[in-house]
This record gives C-alpha cells, sequence and structure tokens, in this order.
C-alpha cells in the first residue's frame, strides 16, 4: 500500500474517532466532514493506484467500499446532532 494512501487512511481514522468523542455539537460535525473528506481524497489515490497497477484492484476496492459506509453512516448522524 502507498504511504500516501496509509497517511490519509489513519488521518481519516483520527478525525472520525475525534468526532465521535468530541461533545460540542459543531465541533463534531465539522471534524466529521473533515474525516469524510480525506476519507474521499484515500478513495480517489486507490483508484488512481489501481488504474495504474501500482496496487491491486482487489486492494483499492475495500478503500472505496469504507468511503460508502463511512458517508452513508455520518450523514444521518451528522444532520441528527
Amino acid at each position: 500500500m502507498p504511504a500516501t494512501l496509509a497517511q490519509r487512511l489513519d488521518k481519516a481514522q483520527g478525525l472520525i474517532s475525534q468526532a465521535a468523542g468530541t461533545s460540542g455539537k459543531q465541533k463534531a460535525k465539522k471534524l466529521m466532514r473533515r474525516g469524510i473528506k480525506v476519507l474521499k481524497q484515500a478513495a480517489g489515490i486507490a483508484a488512481r493506484e489501481a488504474k495504474k497497477g501500482e496496487i491491486s484492484p482487489t486492494c483499492a476496492a475495500p478503500v472505496a467500499i469504507e468511503f460508502g459506509n463511512a458517508k452513508t453512516g455520518a450523514d444521518p448522524w451528522l444532520h441528527a446532532r
């Protein structure tokens, strides 16, 4: 896995974890949005790397699936809080 992809995934995980643990409504939303944005960037990097042959499509697919799952899970959470 390319280092840039691993860094983005780690950063996204950290931001989403911070959002879940934050008590402030606005700060939690901001952190969640940033986490989703970074995860979206990671999905784009994975797709590009798979297209170039740097990583296998079977490695890139879970990143895209995880982005979709995180976005789906975050949308109601962002609107409800």
